[in-house]
């Protein structure tokens, strides 16, 4: 759609996108066990450490707008693409 694919950025969004279905998964094991299940305090855990998955895929998604793909930022082109919206 626009300029070159950095492959890092893409891998760190494929990590963000597995903790933010691990932050989901979790969230239904919380709610669905016990609260003295052994289950819910490894649920707890994943729940925790997967939280970072969806700062992490905002940042990047800013990150790849502002990279910008090769779209001058002058103040015609901004009116132009307000323009076509």
């Amino acid at each position: 759609m626009g300029g070159p694919r950095i492959p890092e950025l893409d891998a760190l969004r494929g990590i963000a996108i597995l903790a933010v279905v691990a932050l989901h998964v979790s969230f239904g094991f919380l709610v669905d066990t016990p609260p003295d299940a052994s289950m819910r305090c490894a649920a707890l855990a994943v729940h925790v450490l997967a939280a970072f998955g969806t700062p992490l895929f905002v940042a990047l998604s800013l990150a790849g707008l502002a990279l910008g793909h090769g779209i001058p930022r002058t103040a015609a082109s901004y009116a132009a693409f307000l323009r076509t919206r």
